[in-house]
């Protein structure tokens, strides 16, 4: 969901009227208390049935970080089709299913991941908190880069852009060492473009 509406408040810099949602209300509290913009909104609303929202609502729809934590991928799908105009935009961005978390190990300049199982294999999978700021594992479902091209491209939507980046060298002053040092060599992330 838009979390504490930060990307909520970077595209209200270009568009006339954004609105963030989130399944959890108190993200959603905490997104109006830190956003003081009159062209940005924030509802609690679940990306698997947004009844909320009539159709054609939105000529764009952007999702950061989202959809591999949905159970219900072909639902959100069919939902973000519904609710986005003719003609609209969809862009997404996903933790990359090629590089699993909490499976990392590193020697030397040589990064390894490993498989408990094979890649193609869709799963869920419950990641134990990775920070002291965290006190409750992660949900997540791993599915290979096909099945979001597969789901998306069933539910109308047509592929325009896909990207594996990489963090810039501009960005890299911001990101700790030892994070840097992986991704420099891995895309942390998949954006798709419909």
């Amino acid at each position: 969901g838009s979390g504490t509406g930060y990307l909520s408040r970077m595209l209200a810099l270009k568009a006339s009227n954004v609105v963030g949602i989130d399944l959890a209300d108190s993200m959603v509290e905490i997104s109006r208390s830190q956003t003081n913009l009159p062209n940005v909104s924030f509802e609690q609303a679940d990306l698997c049935n947004m009844d909320k929202f009539s159709a054609n609502s939105f000529d764009a729809v952007v999702s950061n970080y989202v959809l591999m934590d949905l159970p219900c991928l072909d639902k959100a799908s069919k939902e973000l089709a519904r609710v986005t105009k003719p003609g609209g935009t969809l862009v997404f961005a996903i933790l990359h299913p090629s590089f699993p978390m909490g499976t990392r190990s590193e020697d030397a300049d040589v990064v390894s991941f490993s498989w408990a199982s094979s890649y193609f294999d869709e799963a869920k999978v419950i990641v134990k908190p990775f920070s002291s700021e965290f006190d409750t594992p992660f949900v997540t479902f791993h599915r290979p880069l096909s099945k979001y091209f597969a789901v998306f491209s069933e539910n109308g939507w047509a592929l325009q852009d896909f990207k594996e980046p990489l963090i810039s060298e501009a960005d890299s002053n911001n990101v700790p060492p030892e994070v840097l040092k992986v991704f420099r060599k891995v895309p942390i992330g998949a954006v798709f473009k419909f």
